[in-house]
């Protein structure tokens, strides 16, 4: 296994010669101040170690920095969704977690699931998770928190704003489920609740 990750990186120099360049003349993002998210200027980079582009799930890859030393190991992962990380990446665990990681794999926080992956990232912003359960909102581009989690529950963001619940429970509906919650709320992209009706059609 080894042994082809070694010719897959070799055959990967090139990539990481054009990344290294795009990111010295600024063309990638490195993030802006996370606090301790954020790992210093670099990327990672992700490799296949059956030195094919099959990176579907649960096939073996890794990632690796600039420099080219392995920073996450082939199969910690169940599967790698970003071919590049320069500030966060999301990954699906062997339990079946959904987590962000940073530039030195260390955990971010949990990525709440939707529609079998992570969640989509509507109006810039997508849905995270505490150990908890509370769900709040991180930035799509570079991984940071905006809202803490806190919520029981909230939908997507649409038009500045989202609808959110600070209690309920899930209601299994054939093969999908709604959440019932005996009140609901707008927030603001800011986590501020907004004062005006909401009649949720859920």
């Amino acid at each position: 296994m080894y042994r082809r990750a070694a010719i897959t990186l070799r055959r990967a120099a090139a990539g990481l010669s054009l990344l290294a360049a795009a990111l010295s003349a600024g063309c990638l993002g490195r993030g802006g101040n996370q606090g301790e998210a954020v790992v210093d200027a670099g990327y990672l980079l992700r490799v296949a170690t059956d030195g094919g582009e099959d990176y579907g799930l649960g096939s073996p890859s890794f990632y690796v920095n600039e420099k080219g030393d392995t920073i996450v190991a082939p199969g910690k992962y169940l599967y790698c969704y970003n071919d590049t990380i320069t500030t966060y990446g999301i990954v699906i665990t062997h339990d079946g977690d959904l987590i962000a990681i940073d530039r030195a794999d260390s955990l971010l926080y949990r990525v709440y699931r939707f529609d079998n992956g992570p969640d989509y990232p509507e109006e810039g912003l997508f849905r995270i998770m505490d150990e908890e359960g509370s769900i709040g909102f991180a930035a799509a581009d570079d991984g940071r928190v905006i809202i803490e989690p806190r919520f029981a529950y909230t939908e997507p963001f649409e038009g500045g704003r989202a609808l959110v619940a600070d209690d309920g429970f899930n209601v299994p509906f054939g093969e999908y489920s709604y959440w019932d919650a005996d009140e609901w709320y707008y927030i603001d992209r800011e986590g501020n609740r907004l004062e005006e009706p909401v009649e949720p059609e859920l």
